[in-house]
């Protein structure tokens, strides 16, 4: 089910020229300073925010996390069958495609 009802949202700012924000779960949401040099006004940057709470309503995280999960467990499976030292290679370059 969706979460609702936050009767306290957090949007913290993080110094970086990384041009994104994100949304976790329980009304956090996190915005890069990035974003805001490229913003050109209040209602871009309300609609990148209002983008994340969407997320968070309807508990987008917490579903990415159980496919995080599920990657993590097939890795482990991965690594018996190819051998440790191959395995970090593959390790590697499956996270990067996984984002």
């Amino acid at each position: 089910p969706a979460q609702s009802g936050f009767k306290d949202w957090e949007v913290v700012v993080f110094d970086s020229e990384q041009v994104n924000a994100f949304a976790l779960p329980g009304g956090k949401i996190g915005v890069y300073t990035g974003l805001l040099d490229v913003a050109k006004n209040q209602d871009q940057l309300a609609t990148v925010i209002g983008h994340e709470v969407a997320h968070v309503l309807a508990d987008h995280s917490n579903e990415r996390l159980s496919q995080s999960q599920l990657a993590n467990a097939g890795l482990s499976l991965a690594n018996v069958a190819i051998g440790a030292s191959e395995y970090k290679q593959y390790q590697q370059m499956t996270m990067a495609a996984l984002g």
